[in-house]
């Protein structure tokens, strides 16, 4: 399934969108963002962006770097 056109592209994540990139399995990110209107990318980075602030705020000393490789990213 292919997105033609993202009708959301630059607007603001919101609460219900955040949850459904989380809880899509790397297999299944074109799936949610044709749901979402958003592109394939942008749900790929989304989850890397929640999935660092996730792991930033457990352990908030640790440098970018690391806590990236930490993710497996």
């Amino acid at each position: 399934m292919h997105v033609r056109y993202a009708f959301r592209r630059g607007r603001p994540w919101n609460s219900n969108e955040d949850r459904a990139v989380l809880a899509a399995e790397p297999g299944q990110f074109r799936r949610v963002a044709a749901e979402l209107g958003r592109t394939h990318g942008a749900v790929k980075a989304r989850r890397t962006q929640l999935r660092r602030q996730a792991l930033a705020a457990m352990v908030p000393s640790l440098e970018a770097s690391v806590w990236c490789a930490a993710a497996g990213e």
